[in-house]
């Protein structure tokens, strides 16, 4: 492939993303939640009572001053709540509320996406996880970093 060719790849992957983001954002205006806001809201349900700002941060790829903004944001509409950690003194647990709680449970089903990739047969589907997994493993060694981010569980694993 030519360069060119590469640059193709990577502007059809993005506005891809960038399109089925936009799906799930018009979907989640209905339940007054925005697709960044549910995303954490689902990473604190997987990462459990050691969910802090810096492990949020390790599974999204972001910095923890980024997360660390959303999450006051997400404070103050009620959906998270900061608890000191008894142990660590100089360290927060993030906490989801009633409130954040009934926004996940609204939130987590996402109608839109299972029709977008319901466009792909089962093969097709287990295929494009195979590729992304080795896309994502590849960008994680070329940032330099060996990051232990957790996949979710997939059904059926």
């Amino acid at each position: 492939m030519r360069e060119i060719d590469f640059y193709y790849l990577w502007v059809l992957f993005s506005q891809t993303r960038d399109a089925i983001v936009k799906v799930r954002e018009r979907e989640l205006q209905s339940y007054g939640i925005s697709e960044r806001h549910s995303q954490l809201l689902f990473i604190i349900k997987l990462i459990g009572r050691d969910a802090t700002p810096a492990g949020i941060a390790r599974w999204l790829f972001r910095e923890p001053h980024s997360i660390s903004e959303i999450l006051n944001r997400m404070e103050k509409q009620g959906l998270i709540r900061k608890v000191k950690d008894l142990k660590r003194k100089n360290q927060v647990r993030i906490e989801i509320t009633e409130k954040g709680e009934d926004q996940y449970r609204r939130s987590f089903i996402p109608r839109n996406i299972p029709d977008t990739f319901s466009k792909l047969s089962e093969g097709e589907q287990r295929q494009f996880i195979a590729i992304l997994m080795k896309l994502r493993e590849t960008a994680i060694e070329d940032i330099s970093a060996r990051l232990e981010v957790p996949l979710p569980p997939m059904e059926g694993q």
